[in-house]
């Protein structure tokens, strides 16, 4: 039997090796482990808590954000509050921690600020930048500055402003800026002449002044009429040319006008008259006498046998019936109308261009005035029987020198005109 010899040097080696390998794999776990807790220390965030009274405001991830954070606010605080001592710092904490940081510099501050106390959010007024007071709702500055702006408004106001900028803006406010809307309105007010903050208050008006644009006259004659008889056909209208004027006050007082120019607001309208194409007037006396009635011839000029009136007639009759048209002879004007109560009875007289007069008596009605103008043919009585009559007539006479009758048949010549 043979036995084989082992070798137990070569089985020592192994194990040695062994070991070695084990050692080396041991302290390769050990620098791996290592750097794994550095990078994972190294990807975690450092940020910095921020606490204000022992209250976690918010956190920011470098202690500069925090440094710029406390300066703005204190900032902003004595600004608001109007104090120079800081409020902020004496009550702040700021600890370092792992984790994120979403907030900024600005995003802090802003919570550092709303964290004092007196200080809160309302509608601040302003007066160019500066603040005069706070309102609990945005809409309070028109209702208290509308009356102080209708004050200096008229009828005529195109608009109305402020020369200052006034606004109204939700804001971090001192707790004790007035919010009395009726103080607010007096700080504001232009005749507050102790106040800081009055406002001017700008008003611009139109105005316009009217200038008469005269109308021009066209005319018309009438080849059948007198040249003192005018008629107007259609009545003329003066246009009107408008100024116009832009007027900007301050407090109700005047400090410019603008001008506009001017424009025509409304067209002048011609005016149209008829006038008669013959020179002079209807009334004219024309040198000759017409009939003034018609009817019977009952008694001429001259001696005569009757029992009424005079024996020497000074005119002649012309019988009709009560109510018969008398007319006048000629042109002229009126210069007796009335009852003579004796023989005549009612009576007109007319005084005529060349002196004489014409005189018509018995009348039963007067249709003209003394100082009146007639025209030959023109109605002026009725015929009647007032006076010493037998009968309806017309006395007609002629008084070549306004006073002693003449035969008047030398100096009828024709009947009135039937138009």
């Amino acid at each position: 039997m043979y036995f084989k010899r082992h070798d137990h040097s070569n089985i020592t080696e192994r194990i040695g090796r062994k070991s070695r390998k084990v050692l080396s794999l041991s302290a390769l776990s050990v620098c791996a482990l290592v750097l794994t807790l550095m990078c994972a220390f190294s990807n975690s965030n450092i940020c910095y808590a921020v606490a204000y009274d022992g209250q976690i405001v918010g956190q920011v991830s470098s202690r500069a954000e925090v440094d710029a954070a406390v300066e703005a606010a204190e900032s902003t605080v004595e600004e608001i509050l109007g104090n120079d001592v800081p409020v902020i710092v004496p009550d702040l904490t700021v600890t370092a921690r792992v984790g994120s940081a979403p907030e900024s510099a600005e995003d802090l501050a802003g919570k550092l600020i709303e964290s004092v106390d007196g200080i809160v959010w309302r509608w601040a007024v302003t007066v160019d930048g500066a603040t005069v007071g706070a309102l609990d709702d945005p809409d309070g500055l028109h209702v208290l500055l509308q009356p102080i702006l209708d004050r200096y408004t008229t009828d005529s106001t195109v608009s109305a402003f402020t020369r200052q900028e006034l606004e109204c803006s939700y804001t971090l406010v001192s707790a004790e800026l007035t919010s009395d809307p009726v103080k607010i309105a007096w700080l504001l007010d232009p005749e507050n002449v102790q106040s800081p903050y009055r406002v001017t208050v700008v008003t611009r008006e139109a105005r316009q002044t009217a200038e008469a644009i005269p109308y021009e006259t066209e005319i018309l004659y009438d080849e059948d009429g007198y040249s003192d008889e005018v008629s107007v056909d259609r009545q003329g209208q003066e246009g009107v040319l408008s100024h116009n004027f832009v007027a900007e006050l301050e407090n109700g007082r005047e400090v410019s006008i603008q001008d506009l120019g001017s424009c025509v607001s409304s067209e002048p309208i011609s005016e149209v008259r008829t006038v008669g194409a013959i020179p002079g007037s209807r009334t004219d006396s024309r040198g000759y006498y017409i009939w003034p009635t018609v009817g019977l011839i009952t008694a001429g000029y001259g001696w005569r046998d009757t029992d009424v009136g005079n024996a020497y007639h000074q005119g002649m009759d012309i019988a009709n019936s009560v109510g018969t048209d008398v007319w006048a002879a000629d042109g002229g004007e009126v210069i007796y109308a009335e009852n003579t109560y004796g023989a005549y009875g009612l009576m007109v007289k007319i005084l005529h261009d060349n002196g004489e007069v014409t005189c018509y008596a018995h009348l039963s009605k007067i249709l003209v005035e003394v100082g009146e103008k007639v025209a030959q043919g023109e109605l002026i009585a009725k015929m009647g029987m007032t006076g010493y009559v037998s009968g309806p007539h017309l006395h007609f006479e002629v008084r070549p020198d306004g006073e002693n009758p003449v035969d008047p048949m030398k100096y009828l010549e024709g009947w009135p005109d039937p138009e």
